[in-house]
């Protein structure tokens, strides 16, 4: 259905279940013997609770957040 140039769509599922003993095994993945893998190392993230927090924390600059 469309009005003004705004598309709607409407899924409709029928007969949908969750938890339906699919095993594990399903979903193990093996890979290639010639395949090399790699990891990657994620930076450590620090929360904080204010802005002013985070400024004295940072070797940075800190920009001021422009909120309307």
């Amino acid at each position: 259905m469309s009005l003004q140039n705004e598309t709607t769509t409407v899924t409709t599922v029928y007969n949908l279940t969750f938890n339906t003993g699919v095993p594990n095994t399903t979903f193990e993945y093996e890979s290639p013997a010639d395949a090399t893998i790699e990891t990657t190392t994620l930076p450590s993230v620090r929360t904080y609770d204010s802005r002013s927090a985070a400024a004295q924390n940072v070797s940075f600059a800190l920009p001021e957040p422009n909120v309307p």
